[in-house]
């Protein structure tokens, strides 16, 4: 999706949407998914980042190395695909998601 990064703060583990234009430090890590996904699913999947987040203390920051041998278990088809419909009705069934998503449609 165009617009949107994903990135972690090195220092404590945390993974946040950026919906907006921003600058880094060296201590954040940028993460932009290899193809096109729903904000549904990538806020999924920023939730299932910062669900193992407790790993990840300052004696032992998420560094890039680190992030990409991290395996995340998500919902897939039968064509072995990330299923984004089950993941859009999971998002969309937690607790503010009409809040969340009147604030992101803006």
């Amino acid at each position: 999706m165009g617009g949107v990064d994903g990135w972690t703060d090195l220092g404590t583990g945390d993974t946040f949407l950026q919906f907006y234009p921003f600058i880094a430090t060296d201590n954040v890590i940028i993460c932009m998914p290899k193809n096109p996904l729903s904000v549904t699913s990538l806020i999924y999947i920023q939730t299932s980042i910062n669900t193992v987040k407790w790993r990840y203390s300052y004696g032992r920051q998420p560094y890039k190395r680190i992030l990409q041998k991290m395996k995340l278990f998500l919902p897939v088809n039968e064509s072995d695909e990330l299923d984004e419909d089950i993941i859009s009705k999971i998002v969309k069934n937690s607790p503010y998601w009409e809040a969340f998503e009147k604030i992101i449609q803006k």
